[in-house]
């Protein structure tokens, strides 16, 4: 009897410990990153800096954003420079097909002499404060860290806006990597005011930091501009714009 006891004690000790083991792997849930607490915004790139911020550009599902593209500004009085070579006005657009990812398929380069400027003409149907400013660019030749003193971007003639810091890193060489182009990225220069009607958006290069070549200052290559709103405005490109007979020669 006593043994029959002792094996029956056995028994119950055993299936209580499987019924703590089985609570035990249920509350685990089966996470089995300890690290990742859910936060998927901590990526690498996820704040534009680096390539991957944004490489759908074109997706603009958020109805209060609105998107411009370089190319379609006015370039007449743009002297542009490469690295051996010079060109004027629309022949500083180029085709993407670079693999960067260009929104349209086509953005502005050569851009690289102090004064050059390209002018965003945008038409609001009210005024709107404190719109979110994105500037999607690249760079190429070197990792270069571009501040608003060498890019100066200003809305309606203000003072330029002081943002952050506009870090370009994996830049490619795109004569020794056979034409690649390192990805467009979108960099958040800020909040901005509109006024209702015509504003005008200026990126103007302000230093004469020579890069390579022929290049006489420092300056991104430029795919769009895109600016975001909650207010309910419509933002459209101002009177005479976009000026699509830009990309004629492509045709």
């Amino acid at each position: 009897m006593k043994k029959f006891a002792k094996i029956l004690a056995f028994i119950l000790s055993l299936c209580l410990l499987c019924g703590c083991m089985i609570f035990v792997s249920a509350c685990d849930n089966g996470n089995d990153n300890p690290g990742d607490d859910g936060n998927i915004g901590t990526e690498p790139g996820g704040d534009g800096t680096e390539p991957g911020g944004n490489t759908d550009p074109g997706d603009d599902s958020n109805p209060g954003t609105f998107t411009f593209e370089a190319e379609y500004v006015d370039l007449m009085f743009i002297s542009g420079h490469g690295y051996s070579n010079e060109v004027e006005g629309t022949g500083c657009i180029v085709k993407d097909t670079y693999g960067a990812s260009a929104s349209n398929g086509y953005f502005v380069g050569y851009i690289y002499e102090e004064g050059n400027e390209l002018e965003f003409v945008i038409h609001s149907d009210k005024a709107v404060t404190g719109a979110k400013l994105v500037l999607r660019a690249t760079m190429e030749y070197r990792d270069y860290e571009m501040t608003w003193q060498d890019l100066a971007i200003t809305v309606n003639d203000g003072d330029p806006i002081q943002y952050r810091n506009l870090k370009f890193s994996n830049v490619q060489d795109i004569f020794s990597l056979g034409g690649a182009l390192r990805p467009f990225s979108d960099f958040t220069i800020g909040n901005i005011d509109l006024q209702e009607g015509e504003n005008v958006i200026k990126l103007e290069v302000t230093n004469n930091t020579t890069m390579t070549g022929t290049m006489r200052a420092t300056a991104p290559i430029v795919d769009c501009i895109k600016i975001s709103t909650d207010s309910g405005a419509t933002l459209s490109w101002g009177e005479g714009y976009p000026l699509e007979d830009n990309l004629s020669r492509f045709q």
